[in-house]
């Protein structure tokens, strides 16, 4: 997936985001990360030490990419992260 169809696919699905998804954890935010293992892994790493997990996602254009579904409470309580692949 484009960057450009990852940032429509997150505006069409926002209303996801305070449900409860099939895997029983509460959607916190839609998150676009590198479909590339690697370059996924530097990514996530800048997200978790970034305030409020927020980072500039563009740097992501001309890569492949996914959309997560991701529930930051476990992230803060556990630093755990739990995620669903949407697209």
């Amino acid at each position: 997936m484009t960057y450009k169809d990852a940032l429509k696919y997150v505006e069409d699905n926002k209303y996801r985001i305070g449900t409860v998804d099939e895997k029983d954890f509460i959607v916190s935010q839609l998150l676009i990360v590198p479909a590339d293992k690697g370059y996924r892994e530097s990514y996530l790493s800048d997200f978790f030490q970034s305030p409020h997990y927020r980072i500039d996602s563009s740097v992501l254009d001309g890569h492949d990419v996914e959309v997560w579904a991701i529930d930051t409470s476990h992230l803060d309580n556990a630093n755990v992260l739990f995620y669903n692949k949407l697209a």
